[in-house]
């Protein structure tokens, strides 16, 4: 199964509600991460990352100005410090780091 990693920056709790967690990626891109009458796992495990943070997910849909992850979406947080995360941010490296959480060789 492939999956996507996405690089989370910074939370949007204006654009955020009950149902949806709005996040920025590394290059200043808008997420939404769904939620479902029961099935808030998703957000409610994203809310507790310090960020940035590197997170994997099976279901990613590019939509007309923002991407969006369903509620039914098999998320992972990929094991990094946010301090870890940030040099690599600013060394430039974001999609080595983004391949490598995703499996992939150079």
């Amino acid at each position: 199964m492939k999956q996507d990693a996405i690089i989370l920056t910074q939370f949007d709790p204006l654009m955020s509600s009950p149902s949806c967690l709005a996040a920025v990626d590394y290059l200043g891109g808008r997420i939404l991460f769904q939620a479902g009458e029961t099935q808030r796992i998703n957000i409610l495990a994203l809310q507790q990352q310090v960020l940035p943070c590197v997170v994997l997910v099976d279901t990613l849909q590019q939509l007309a100005d923002f991407r969006q992850v369903p509620a039914n979406a098999m998320l992972s947080i990929v094991p990094m410090q946010a301090a870890e995360i940030e040099s690599v941010l600013t060394t430039g490296a974001a999609e080595t780091l983004l391949r490598m959480a995703r499996g992939e060789r150079s």
